[in-house]
């Protein structure tokens, strides 16, 4: 059995900006210029770990902890803000809810086989 790495995150944060107010037009846009205010949220905050090939693997966690901001970093969805994502092989992303449950969603196929 093989022991290589499939996937490396290495320090890896992710920030969002959270806005304030949202501009109504154009016009509120110019006006209020660049200051607009907002504060820092630090989805991600220094996370390392690895995957082995051949292993099986799951983020678990509360809402709000980083979970899907961090699959999609690995799926090259999102840009880390800092530290690196190293992935062997091929990545497909499944990060909606229910995806693989419903057979017309799920790629299989949409008939029962035994016809």
């Amino acid at each position: 059995m093989s022991h290589r790495t499939a996937v490396e995150v290495d320090h890896v944060s992710k920030r969002y900006r959270l806005y304030h107010e949202r501009n109504q037009s154009l016009k509120a846009s110019v006006m209020r210029g660049r200051r607009a205010r907002y504060d820092e949220f630090l989805a991600l905050d220094d996370v390392s770990f690895e995957v082995r090939e051949g292993t099986t693997f799951g983020l678990i966690g509360e809402n709000g902890s980083g979970k899907s901001t961090m699959l999609k970093c690995i799926a090259k969805i999102l840009r880390p803000d800092g530290g690196s994502i190293t992935s062997n092989g091929k990545i497909s992303a499944l990060l909606e809810l229910g995806a693989g449950f419903h057979q017309e969603l799920s790629g299989g196929p949409t008939r029962p086989c035994w016809r």
